[in-house]
């Protein structure tokens, strides 16, 4: 079986959540994958290489909350 090239945007997409996973702040992973899209397209404009990766993550799950909510009170039953 021949396997195939990762696309730019699945090499986009795994550069942020390896980022995001090893702790580093949303800024930081968007660098990341800047970093990545900038190794397969030097020559694109920096309107479309954010362009490209805002696209590319928005088809991202959306992410749990950092912080648990509290939980709802219950109200006590009074006969």
């Amino acid at each position: 079986m021949q396997r195939r090239p990762a696309t730019t945007e699945i090499l986009v997409i795994d550069a942020y959540r390896q980022s995001r996973g090893a702790g580093l702040d949303e800024w930081s992973a968007c660098e990341a994958a800047l970093a990545e899209f900038r190794n397969r397209h030097p020559e694109a404009s920096v309107e479309y290489a954010n362009g490209f990766i805002a696209r590319a993550l928005a088809t991202l799950p959306p992410r749990a909350p950092e912080w648990p909510s509290p939980r709802p009170r219950h109200r006590s039953k009074v006969p």
